[in-house]
Order: C-alpha cells, then structure tokens, then sequence
C-alpha cells in the first residue's frame, strides 16, 4: 500500500556534498591530501602523536580519527553491532519527481528498502538489513541475491526499461546506543569510526558532521583555550552521549516495533489525516530527526 506523508527532504549526491565539504575546508587553509592510506596510529608514551602513511610518518598535536566503520584502530573494543547495504543505480527509471519510496519487508525487518532520486533522471535504489542476529549469527549468507529478488518483487516493471549505472554496492554500518571509548590521549574519534549510526536507518552523514564539529570545539579547547586535554575529551564524549543516546534508544523502539505487525496497524489507519500527522512526526523523529517526504509501501 501506498502511504503519503507530508514532509519533506533534499536529497544530494555524496561525491558532491564531499567535495563541496574539501573544499570548505581548504579555502580556510587545510591542506589536503588524497589518496593517502593511513596504516595506523603513532603512539609514543601511551599518546597518539601521528599516523603512519605507508612508510611515511604524519606527526600531529592532535589525531582526528574519521575513517569509518572499518577502522582497525578503534579504541572501543566491543562486539560490533553491524547493519549490510546493497545499493545500485540507474536511469531511465520511470519516477515521480521529488518523491522518495520506502519498502518494509519482513524478509528484512526489522530494517527497510528505499528509492531516492539525486537528480531528473537517475534514482538510487538499496537496501539496509542487519548482517547478525542477537546472538552474532550471520543472518543472510546472500545478500546479493535477496536483493535481486526485493529489486524484482517492487520495482520489476520499472527496472524493465530502465538502464543500471555502474556496479552494485556495498558496504557494512557499525553503530551502538551507548557512546563509548572515543577519546584517548592525543586523538578523538568521529562518525562511523566512534560508531556514531543511527541503528533504525544506518543514518551517519548528519552524526559525523555533528561530531566533526563538537571535535573540533574540543581541540580548540584543549590547543587554544588552554583547557586540560583531559577535561576536553571528557566533555566531547558527554556532549556525543547528550546529543546522540535518546535518538539511538528510540531508534531501538522503533526497530522492535518493526518486527511485529504493529506496522501494519499503522498503515491501515494512516487513512486518517490526524493520525498520519502524528504517525509521521513520530517516526521522522525517530528514525532521523528530520521529517521524511513520499510514499512509503508496506509489505
């Protein structure tokens, strides 16, 4: 079924919100450079003092440590909790502008699908499921043809005319609801390397901005301000625990109400106005933050 909601989203590409944020930094005099693996960290008397670049040595005050869910030099050492996507690409798709679709499918519940548009005539289509059970057990041994088979069931038709642009992708979300373990002495860590997902949508971009910028009122503090590093750190995690806790939580809320038919509750009374006014609010708040514009189908 078709739901409609009235909100509403902007939808960028990421090569170019990426590129737009490099150069905002460059025009304020950082110097960047791309293409650079980093190996590990330099440690040196329990302090972070660099990064080690195949065998070159970047020696810095102060680490800022952003590469990822990957990263293989995380100071929090707990089991990951870990979301799989698969995406693609394509044109020539027949579409509505401006109206982004959402799918929930109990072959992936408690987690959905989706359909944005990034621009007139090309869409991006993908899927978010959780790669282990409550017991670390890897749920799907084939994503790749799960998705095929969700590609086939809700856009079969439309795919039949429509051209794919480059190749699937893929790639995996680490995320938590307690923040924890993101400050040691000489570097912080932010985004998906501090595990900051929203665990209902695999949401990051918005949390590693915002911690990029609560990163860097702490390095300020502690370089500038004359603040002790310790107490710097200390008030970064806290202010990521503030922000970040309640929404993580509900997102959890969300996710268990998602694996029962209470969904399905919803969209049968979503046929009224007031209840799809309060149906949206509360689920835009709990997913993202941000209100959601489109149709969402229900399976």
């Amino acid at each position: 079924m078709l739901l409609p909601s009235e909100g509403a989203a902007v939808v960028l590409e990421r090569q170019k919100l990426d590129s737009m944020l490099v150069k905002a930094a460059v025009d304020r005099g950082v110097t960047f450079r791309d293409e650079v693996a980093v190996t590990g960290l330099i440690c040196e008397a329990g302090r972070v003092v660099g990064v080690q670049a195949g065998s070159e040595e970047l020696r810095a005050q102060v680490v800022l440590v952003a590469n990822g869910a990957n990263c293989t030099f995380a100071a929090d050492r707990r089991p990951r909790r870990i979301i799989a996507t698969m995406m693609s690409w394509w044109e020539g798709f027949a579409f509505e502008p401006g109206r982004m679709e959402m799918f929930f499918d109990k072959r992936i519940r408690p987690l959905y699908g989706w359909l944005f548009p990034e621009s007139e005539k090309r869409v991006n289509i993908g899927v978010c499921v959780d790669s282990v059970d409550a017991r670390g057990r890897r749920r799907f041994g084939n994503l790749r043809a799960l998705y095929q088979e969700l590609l086939d069931d809700y856009f079969g038709d439309r795919l039949a005319k429509a051209r794919q642009v480059g190749e699937w992708r893929s790639h995996p979300i680490s995320h938590t609801v307690w923040v924890k373990d993101v400050a040691r002495p000489g570097a912080l860590y932010l985004g998906e390397a501090a595990r900051l997902v929203h665990n209902a949508t695999g949401e990051g971009i918005f949390q590693a901005m915002q911690s990029g910028l609560y990163a860097a009122d702490a390095v300020r503090a502690a370089l500038v301000d004359g603040m002790a590093e310790e107490r710097a750190w200390r008030r970064y995690t806290q202010t990521l625990r503030l922000r970040f806790t309640a929404p993580f939580a509900l997102g959890w809320a969300v996710r268990g109400a998602l694996s029962t038919p209470l969904l399905d509750v919803v969209a049968r009374l979503h046929a009224s106005p007031t209840v799809r006014k309060v149906a949206g609010t509360v689920i835009a708040a709990a997913l993202s933050g941000a209100k959601v514009s489109g149709r969402a189908q229900v399976r």
